[in-house]
C-alpha cells in the first residue's frame, strides 16, 4: 500500500527497540510520509543531540520550512512532540498518544514530567488537545481519558500493529518440538515490576527465565547475572530475539500499566504465549483469549500457579495454544493499521 496523493509532514521516534521490526515507527513504511522529523535513538551520533533530547517539540519549529508543502501533520508520539503544532501550521494536526491511562492523563493535565520547560510550554498551549483535528490512541481506557480535553468524536482507537512478513515465515519453518519446555522470555524495559519478576523467579526455582533488556538498571541486570535460573541478553539482535519466542513456553510481562505493547503482539505473532499482569490497559489482547492469561497485579500465588500450569502443558496442547495466538495476530498487521489510520487522514482533510 503506498499513500502518493496525501503530502504529510510526520514526526516520530526511531527507539532502540529490542528488535529490528519492532515500535509504532513501522508504521511509517505503510503510510510513507513526505517529510520525517524526529530523533533517532539507533543512530545517536547522526541525529541527535542533548538538547533535541530533552525538549523533543523543538522538532516542531523544524517543520515550518514544510508548511506551504503539505496537507496535514502527523505527530506519531504526542507526549514526546506535541506542544506548538496548532500554532504553526495552519493545516490538520493528527496526533497518536501512546501512554498508559494514568501517564497520560497527566500529561494532558499538567506536562511537566519531563521537567520544568516541558510544564511551562503546556501551560501555555493548555488548549491545544481541544485543536487537534483528529487524535488516534491505542486502546479504549486511552480515550476515557483525551476525552476530558478534546472532543470524543475526533479520538480515534486504533491498536498498535505488527510486522508479519518476517514472523509468519518464521513461524510456518519452526518445528514445535523445538520448544523449551519450563524456558520463559522477558522482554523490554518500560513499566516493568522487576521486583516482582524476581520474586517470581525465586518462586520457580525449576523455570529458566531470559530477559532482553538492552538498558536493564545495574541493580536488576547484576542480580540477573548472579541467578541461576536467570540468562540476560543486553544485546541480542532480530533472529536471536525471533528464536527466544519461537523456543520459549510463554512471555511473561510484569507491567505495571500497559497500552500498546511491542513484546505482547510481537510474542503472538510467533506463536508464544502470554502471561501479563492484569491492569487497565490494552483490551485488544486482554479478552481472555487462552493464549494471552493475565495474573493480579502483585500477586505471587495467582502468576505461579498461571506460569507452571502453562510451561507444563503436554506439547500437542502447547502446538494448539500457539496457533491460536498465531492466528489473532494476523489482525494486527501493519498494513491493516496503516489503511485504518488513512482513512483518518481521508476523512480529516474532507471535513477541513
Amino acid at each position: 500500500m503506498k499513500n502518493k496523493e496525501i503530502k504529510i509532514l510526520a514526526m516520530s521516534t526511531d527507539f532502540e527497540h529490542h528488535g529490528e521490526q519492532f515500535g509504532y515507527r513501522q508504521i511509517l513504511n505503510f503510510i510513507r510520509p513526505t517529510y520525517l522529523l524526529g530523533l533517532n535513538f539507533r543512530e545517536k551520533e547522526k541525529s541527535n543531540n542533548s538538547i533535541l533530547v530533552k525538549y523533543s517539540w523543538i522538532f516542531e519549529f523544524f517543520g515550518l520550512p514544510y508548511r506551504n508543502k503539505i496537507d496535514l501533520v502527523h505527530i506519531l508520539y504526542g507526549e514526546d512532540y506535541f506542544r506548538w503544532s496548532c500554532r504553526l501550521f495552519n493545516k490538520p494536526i493528527i496526533v497518536t498518544f501512546h501512554q498508559p491511562p494514568s501517564i497520560l492523563k497527566k500529561e494532558i493535565l499538567y506536562g511537566n514530567a519531563k521537567g520544568r520547560l516541558w510544564g511551562l510550554t503546556h501551560f501555555f498551549n493548555k488548549k491545544r488537545f481541544s485543536k487537534i483535528s483528529a487524535a488516534i490512541v491505542l486502546t479504549k481506557p486511552q480515550k476515557q481519558v483525551l476525552k476530558l480535553v478534546m472532543d470524543e468524536s475526533k479520538i480515534h482507537v486504533i491498536p498498535h500493529g505488527v510486522y508479519l512478513e518476517n514472523s509468519n515465515l518464521c513461524y510456518e519453518q519452526f518445528k514445535p518440538e523445538l520448544i523449551k519446555q519450563k524456558e520463559v522470555v522477558t522482554v523490554g524495559g518500560w513499566l516493568r515490576d522487576w521486583k516482582f519478576f524476581f520474586k517470581i523467579v525465586d518462586a520457580c526455582p525449576s523455570i529458566h527465565f531470559h530477559i532482553v533488556n538492552k538498558n536493564l538498571e545495574y541493580p536488576m541486570r547484576r542480580r540477573a547475572t548472579e541467578t541461576k535460573n536467570v540468562t540476560y541478553h543486553g544485546n541480542i539482535n532480530n533472529k536471536g530475539l525471533t528464536n527466544l519466542f519461537l523456543s520459549s513456553s510463554l512471555l511473561f510481562l510484569p507491567v505495571k500499566e500497559i497500552a500498546g505493547s511491542n513484546a505482547l503482539i510481537q510474542s503472538i505473532s510467533l506463536g508464544c504465549p502470554v502471561l501479563v499482569s492484569k491492569v487497565d490497559g490494552d483490551e485488544n489482547f486482554q479478552e481472555n483469549q487462552p493464549f494471552i492469561r493475565a495474573y493480579k497485579k502483585g500477586d505471587i500465588n495467582s502468576c505461579k500457579a498461571i506460569l507452571t500450569e502453562i510451561v507444563n502443558l503436554p506439547l500437542k496442547e502447547m502446538e494448539l495454544l500457539r496457533n491460536d495466538a498465531f492466528e489473532h495476530a494476523q489482525k494486527f498487521s501493519w498494513q491493516k493499521i496503516a489503511e485504518q489510520t488513512l482513512k483518518i487522514y481521508e476523512q480529516t482533510l474532507a471535513n477541513s
